[in-house]
């Protein structure tokens, strides 16, 4: 049982409210859920990373397509018909999914999916509100569902994709949403009207019902207004109320406010929406970008992934125990700046750097529960348009969760295409320089190349079936444990500037958060669990320092360094001297030399020179013409003959005979022929 923390004459919440909780959790879950199964879509369905991202997108589109017809319907029908409606929608939508034979008709299924859920959390709130006895605790039940759904989402959909496939996580929500669906019923009965309520105004027989709420034949419709007598903002002494009649405002603790709702500015409203679209918007890296580094990038099984991001919802779930006795505006800042301080850690993350990556995440989620369930709260109104403004705070999450989508998927996708081409020639320099006999490097790069060029966009090549291809024998490890670190940090580094973004969508929410309002919560009442009993000062300090250690995390782990580089020699400078014996280590120094010559005279790096002079490689070619890249190549391999001309490796008479030879000879041709195509 559930004891509210605001309201005196608010019931315990009952066991058909706890499951009504659980669907609304599951609901807000699904926005990211799918995340750690894309590896599993891509390899089923065989399409794009784009493609399938429209998994998680369609779901969180259509939540934001269906609120104005899940109010317009819910004047006609009522809340309880909308969220049993929602319910048999999302349950039937699920083993849908969970049958999918194709990617289309799995996108299909999220959209319905989704609207689904839009019905759901929009009908659910009023309801818990009337299980829980006031509008006040029903609305905390709702929004801790929310955030604790929301954070727990990539975990429960990594782990049960990793111990099943990802069919299990539709499988799984369909007996939860059928659990809400057979205790609706006994909710309705438990949210009747209640018996020795003082008498109210009600609206006769085709006449308009209160903005937010249906018509008088709602089964859900209250003998008295939801809500409780006292306002959601700051708290007044008692004073004598208004006599009816009299000019000026109500007395939001007066009882001759019949609809028992709360007064508050529009702007206020305005400025809690922005800012919990802005803190989701900021939330899609640490349910979306952390995910797909740690698979794509970092190699982790979606098992791994699961368990790191565990600690998402841990966070969340502990920052309750601070959040009693605090000023909602404090709350916000203080969980606003703990997100963005979250989200810049993940930015310098190091290189695989697990243990940071889940202090972060930590971190994070700490931010999370104090920032949502406050700004969740602070955008709705309790009495006659709860459901209203529940639907508004359902949509403004939800754009925030697409508008970030639509601006980190380019970024990422620019990242990612950039960096892979800089880890493309970071590896060619890696093979360069590795002492291994010519021939293996022939057939490795030719192995790497078709990788490559088979490797759907935005995906890495299968580097362990290459190089066992290549060198069963395990010749070529040092060189595969190279290339396996430049793309680490190539990837790593691809998703810098997104989780930067999202850090800045965090700071920018505490333009909005500050405008809020100063009110303060009132002290919980009943029997509460030992960490909630903590002392006025110990929360007032957790919460003041959770954004100072998110940014003292944050310089650490820039100060700690370990995030690699791409970098490549520079050309101009005498390079080591091949580490490679016989004729084939002398083949190899000439054509080193050759290249560094080539590519000092030229300004570029031996690899990315290697690159433009083979097409086959399909990497991007230099912007440099035949006239001015054949007095290039002439250069480098003058510069060769005269570096083996100084070691001594070959005669002075054989160095002269060469250089004429270089002077005269048809080093075009030969450059075109190269570049052929």
């Amino acid at each position: 049982m559930i004891r509210p923390r605001d309201d005196a004459d608010a019931a315990a919440l009952p066991l058909s409210g706890w499951l009504l909780a659980l669907a609304v959790a599951v609901a807000f879950a699904d926005a990211s859920i799918v995340v750690l199964a894309a590896p599993e879509l891509l390899a089923e369905y065989d399409s794009t990373v784009s493609a399938v991202s429209w998994v998680v997108t369609g779901y969180n589109v259509a939540i934001v397509l269906a609120a104005l017809p899940v109010l317009l319907l819910a004047r006609r029908r009522g809340w309880l018909a909308l969220t049993a409606l929602g319910l048999v929608v999302f349950l039937l939508a699920s083993l849908g999914c969970a049958v999918a034979g194709s990617l289309g008709s799995l996108i299909w299924l999220r959209v319905v999916q989704g609207g689904g859920a839009a019905l759901l959390l929009a009908g659910s709130l009023p309801l818990l509100a009337r299980l829980a006895g006031s509008d006040r605790a029903g609305l905390a039940a709702w929004s801790a569902a929310a955030a604790v759904g929301a954070a727990l989402g990539p975990a429960a959909g990594g782990l049960l994709t990793e111990m099943f496939n990802w069919r299990a996580i539709f499988i799984v929500q369909a007996p939860l949403a059928a659990a809400a669906i057979v205790a609706l019923p006994r909710a309705a009965r438990a949210a009747g009207p209640a018996q020795g309520d003082p008498a109210e105004p009600r609206a006769a027989a085709g006449s308009p019902s209160p903005a937010g709420w249906p018509g008088p034949t709602d089964p859900l419709r209250p003998t008295r207004p939801l809500g409780p007598t006292r306002p959601l903002g700051p708290t007044h002494p008692p004073g004598p109320t208004r006599p009816p009649g009299a000019a000026g405002p109500l007395d939001p603790a007066s009882p001759l406010d019949p609809a028992g709702a709360v007064e508050v500015r529009s702007s206020r409203l305005v400025a809690a929406h922005a800012a919990l679209a802005m803190v989701s918007a900021a939330l899609v890296g640490a349910l979306f970008l952390v995910i797909l580094l740690m698979i794509n990038g970092w190699g982790a099984t979606p098992l791994t992934a699961a368990a790191v991001a565990t600690v998402l919802p841990l966070g969340t779930l502990a920052s309750r125990y601070v959040t009693a006795g605090r000023r909602p505006r404090t709350l916000a800042l203080a969980g606003c700046l703990t997100v963005a301080g979250g989200l810049a850690s993940l930015a310098v993350v190091p290189d695989k750097g697990w243990t940071t990556a889940a202090v972060a995440l930590a971190v994070t989620g700490f931010g999370l529960g104090l920032a949502v369930p406050t700004l969740t709260e602070a955008s709705i109104r309790t009495g006659p348009r709860l459901a209203f403004d529940g639907t508004l705070s359902v949509v403004a999450r939800h754009v925030g969760l697409v508008l970030a989508l639509a601006a980190v998927t380019p970024l990422l996708a620019s990242s990612l295409a950039t960096r892979l081409d800089d880890a493309v020639v970071a590896g060619t320099e890696a093979g360069l320089s590795e002492p291994v006999p010519l021939a293996d490097k022939v057939s490795l790069a030719r192995s790497l190349g078709e990788a490559l060029g088979d490797t759907p966009a935005g995906e890495l090549p299968d580097l362990d079936a290459v190089f066992a291809q290549v060198a069963p024998d395990g010749s070529l490890d040092a060189l595969e444990h190279d290339l396996s670190g430049i793309i680490t940090t190539a990837v790593t580094g691809a998703f810098r500037d997104s989780f930067g973004l999202c850090a800045l969508f965090a700071l920018i929410a505490l333009v909005p958060a500050s405008l809020i309002g100063r009110g303060r919560w009132s002290a919980p009442r009943g029997p509460t669990p030992l960490p909630a009993r903590l002392g006025h000062a110990t929360r007032a300090v957790a919460v003041v320092l959770a954004p100072v250690l998110a940014v003292v995390l944050t310089a650490s782990t820039v100060s700690a360094g370990g995030r690699g580089t791409l970098s490549v020699p520079d050309p101009c400078a005498t390079q080591p001297a091949f580490a490679l014996g016989g004729a084939d280590g002398f083949l190899q120094q000439i054509a080193l030399d050759t290249l560094d010559g080539a590519a000092c005279e030229l300004e570029t790096s031996r690899a990315a020179l290697l690159l433009t002079l083979l097409p086959e490689s399909g990497q991007p070619r230099l912007d440099i013409s035949d006239s001015k890249l054949t007095r290039g190549v002439r250069e480098g391999l003058e510069r060769a003959v005269d570096r083996r001309a100084d070691d001594g490796t070959i005669p002075g008479w054989s160095a002269t005979v060469l250089r004429l030879a270089i002077r005269v000879g048809p080093v075009g041709w030969l450059v075109d022929q190269l570049r052929a195509d």
